[in-house]
């Protein structure tokens, strides 16, 4: 690894470790981490395929529908007041029920439950984060109302399968994800 790539990557470490787990890694810690990683081989290219790996994983799409036709005829501030509420909001639930945001999509929300570390109750987990996204659906809308902003509403695919989970992309711009037909069936 690139000594210049070193401090980013422990930064991701440590907002993956604390997103997940709600500890944050001392800074003792990341530098055994960092002297480590100082200390491998940089010349050694990886298999990125080898880091690719089977598992079962609930996946829960979230999406504004029909928010692309509201925000057309809105300022790009007006529809950024109006989605950045929304996606904190959402933010929140997600990880007071132990969910993993796998990427923001525009107006959409990837969550992953059991990708990381997979536990007995995912599926009942991703359950109740998407019953409790809506009621809060609800609750933003309320406040657009008082604002004079259009409501929005919130459609959810969940769906559990076997899919393959690791870093995708290059050295250049990379991301943990995963792929496979049962992310398709979630959206």
């Amino acid at each position: 690894m690139k000594s210049h790539s070193i401090p980013k990557s422990l930064a991701r470490i440590r907002k993956i470790v604390l997103a997940d787990t709600g500890l944050d890694l001392s800074r003792h810690a990341l530098r055994e981490i960092e002297v480590e990683l100082a200390a491998t081989d940089s010349t050694v290219a990886l298999d990125q395929n080898s880091d690719f790996q089977h598992r079962e994983v609930t996946i829960l799409l979230a999406d504004l529908r029909g928010f692309t036709a509201v925000a057309a005829d809105m300022h790009a501030s007006v529809v950024i007041e109006m989605l950045n509420p929304v996606l904190i909001k959402m933010s929140e639930i997600i990880f007071k029920h132990g969910g993993t945001i796998d990427k923001f999509m525009g107006d959409a929300i990837m969550v992953l439950f059991g990708a990381v570390n997979a536990r007995d109750d995912d599926v009942a987990r991703a359950l109740a984060c998407a019953v409790e996204m809506q009621i809060r659906m609800q609750e933003l809308n309320g406040d657009h109302k008082k604002r004079g902003l259009p409501e929005l509403f919130m459609g959810i695919g969940i769906n559990t399968g076997e899919v393959m989970s690791g870093v995708l992309g290059s050295e250049l711009s990379a991301e943990y994800t995963v792929i496979g037909d049962e992310v398709n069936l979630a959206s």
